[in-house]
């Protein structure tokens, strides 16, 4: 073989080789590509498919949160309505710290000491109401009174008495009206 042909058969042989190892390398990136093609193809048929799920779950929770929703102002009005009619009955009774309050005052008004029968009508004065007071709301009033001090205990049936701490309170609030007048 001379040397041309020697030349020409090492070149064809390199470039077999190289041709080879560029083959190997289209095989392998082919490979690869098939592979995440292939993937991506998955992963769209799977995003189709759950897309459709979460979607109908998506509109699922939306319709809950709805009826919730409707649920919760359904719940406010019947709680608005049922306290605007407890407002309403409770409206010509005035709260137990206004009896409280009122008894006191009427007992410090008359001495310190009252006969229970002028009781209701003075703290209704006091309270300008035309309403009747309640006479439960008094009795608690005064057991009340009597818990925190301010009543005298054990007295005659029919009287009602401030106690020293109830004078001295008494005192306090017809002070604090004058210097609030």
């Amino acid at each position: 073989m001379d040397i041309d042909a020697m030349h020409r058969k090492l070149a064809d042989d390199e470039v077999l080789k190289n041709a080879r190892e560029f083959s190997d390398a289209v095989d392998g990136l082919l490979c690869k590509y098939t592979w995440v093609a292939e993937s991506v193809e998955d992963c769209h048929e799977n995003l189709e498919a759950y897309h459709d799920e979460a979607a109908e779950l998506l509109r699922e929770v939306s319709e809950t949160a709805l009826q919730a929703l409707n649920n919760i102002e359904d719940a406010c009005a019947d709680f608005r309505g049922a306290f605007e009619k407890l407002a309403q009955f409770a409206w010509p009774f005035p709260p137990r710290d206004i009896y409280r309050m009122a008894i006191v005052d009427t007992i410090h008004l008359h001495g310190g000491s009252s006969f229970a029968m002028y009781i209701p009508d003075t703290v209704q004065a006091m309270l300008g109401t035309e309403e009747t007071v309640s006479p439960i709301a008094l009795q608690r009033s005064r057991q009340q009174l009597e818990e925190e001090g301010l009543l005298a205990m054990d007295l005659p049936a029919g009287v009602w008495q401030l106690s020293e701490k109830g004078m001295e309170f008494a005192r306090e609030r017809a002070q604090n009206r004058m210097v609030g007048a």
